[in-house]
């Protein structure tokens, strides 16, 4: 949100101006998975969570079955130091997950008292 707050209107909406950048995927995997911020990965983050990518020759399969490279995470939960513990999966795919360290820029920053709304995936996990 505070990277995030400059480039808001008054009332803390997207402007219009910049809807296209906030809603279009980098295309180059690097810029995906750098920890460099960027409108994009900022909106995401607010409206879904983070999403990093595996560790090589790693995967998660979707309910259509399709083969993931990226995964969803409990960035939020300092005790959730790795893949395996970490990634928004069932418990069976979790535990095919590796216990390699998360990358640093996978945790958005330390538990505040403020409560945090994540309801994008509630209830799914």
């Amino acid at each position: 949100m505070t990277w995030l707050k400059p480039q808001l209107t008054a009332e803390r909406q997207l402007r219009p101006e910049i809807l296209a950048a906030a809603t279009t995927e980098p295309t180059d995997e690097h810029e995906q998975d750098s920890a460099r911020l960027s409108l994009f990965k900022a909106v995401e983050a607010l409206t879904k969570g983070l999403e990093i990518p595996l560790p090589p020759r790693h995967f998660v399969a979707d309910k259509e079955q399709s083969k993931r490279y990226r995964v969803r995470v409990w960035w939020w939960d300092p005790q959730a130091a790795d893949y395996a513990s970490t990634a928004m999966v069932d418990e069976a795919t979790q535990e095919h997950l590796p216990h390699d360290p998360l990358p640093d820029h996978a945790r958005i920053g330390p538990p505040t008292d403020k409560p945090i709304f994540f309801c994008h995936y509630f209830g799914h996990y």
